[in-house]
């Protein structure tokens, strides 16, 4: 009767042939070194080194061809809890085949090498004696080999589940994203028609130039596939057009103003960031004041990417900082800062000396060619 522990297997090991090689190689140079140093070490011991070199080198790598078969065994059969009382007897009787296999290579070969070399006849002893004798290092080898696939296997399995939770956070950070997208767009599309409709009545030219905006703007808009972040550049096309739906309406009672390093334009930002932020300018300084004038700057400084943006408003109090912490644009703009970039990044309101509110984001300076992204427009 299969069990799911019977069916569990390790995946085979990455094995780089020439690596193991060296590495057989390497051990048998160290065993002819022992037995040489020792021989010196003892008065009247000499060796033939010519052939202990070789006897070492063969028996070092007479392992090698035996490994594929030790791999596939350890890796077929793992054992764990439920089924090591099964499984162990493959082991023994594996690691057996293999001890038997890689001291009959030896013998042969370096009977062979003898023959070749014009020696004596090669003497191994009593042959049953060297299986056993050989089987004790090689017995341990084979545990060796076994927690090291082990080892490897909880190294992978623990990558991949690394790699598994990484891509849930990611799916999940986008699914949120996607929600308050959601949440902001029709937010933005009532009031925007609200002020078309309430303009259309007093300055129809007015309202007319808003509503094309609108359209070129909800066209970039719904076009662009990746609403996560996007260069600069195209953010401050999307508040011009925002800004130029807003100067119809209010003209010479509203001033925006745009200034930025050229190192700005290639700097990602949030997709829509700053249209919310400006909105709530234009809202709060209406509501206290004739004219309203806005300004905003956007700097490079190492690897940090600052956004400021000022107004002539009347700043914030402890009853409009709760209207302005409760409004969908900018507790929207906070979350999706938050999504993005967790604990790195800055976001302030601050009440201005000269007068009116500053808001301020800072946020980590990269570029596409950093990121490898790309901002897809049909």
């Amino acid at each position: 009767m299969n069990t799911k522990s019977d069916n569990y297997q390790l995946e085979p090991p990455p094995v780089n042939w020439l690596h193991f090689f060296l590495f057989l190689t390497a051990i048998g140079l160290i065993n002819f070194n022992v037995l040489a140093t020792n021989a010196a070490a003892e008065d009247g011991y000499s060796i033939h080194k010519i052939k202990v070199f070789w006897h070492e080198l063969i028996g070092a790598w007479a392992l090698l061809p035996t490994l594929p078969f030790v791999f596939w065994v350890i890796s077929r059969f793992p054992l764990n809890r439920e089924n090591w009382l099964r499984r162990l007897p493959i082991h023994i009787g594996a690691s057996i085949a293999y001890g038997l296999t890689q001291t009959m290579i030896m013998y042969g070969t370096r009977t062979l090498l003898h023959k070749a070399m014009d020696w004596s006849a090669y003497d191994y002893g009593d042959l049953w004696y060297r299986i056993l004798m050989e089987y004790n290092k090689q017995a341990l080898v084979y545990v060796i080999l076994y927690f090291a696939l082990i080892f490897l296997q909880s190294r992978r399995d623990a990558e991949k589940a690394k790699l598994h939770s990484a891509n849930l956070e990611q799916e999940l950070t986008k699914s949120r994203l996607q929600a308050l997208q959601m949440q902001l767009n029709p937010h933005f599309l009532f009031n925007s028609l609200n002020a078309i409709s309430s303009t259309m009545h007093e300055h129809v030219d007015a309202a007319d130039t808003m509503l094309a905006n609108l359209s070129d703007l909800l066209r970039r808009t719904l076009n662009t596939r990746n609403w996560t972040e996007h260069p600069f550049n195209k953010e401050l096309e999307l508040i011009r057009l925002y800004s130029n739906m807003m100067l119809a309406r209010f003209e010479d009672q509203l001033q925006i103003d745009i200034d930025h390093d050229q190192a700005a334009l290639d700097a990602l930002v949030p997709c829509f960031i700053l249209q919310p932020l400006v909105e709530n300018a234009i809202e709060h300084g209406r509501q206290a004041l004739t004219a309203t004038a806005i300004s905003i700057s956007a700097t490079k400084s190492g690897d940090r990417f600052r956004i400021t943006i000022d107004d002539s408003g009347p700043g914030i109090d402890a009853q409009n900082d709760m209207q302005l912490n409760g409004g969908i644009g900018l507790s929207n703009t906070m979350a999706r800062l938050t999504q993005l970039y967790r604990d790195d990044h800055d976001f302030s309101l601050t009440n201005r000396y000269e007068g009116g509110l500053r808001v301020e984001i800072d946020i980590p300076y990269r570029t596409q060619k950093d990121t490898g992204s790309t901002v897809h427009e049909t």
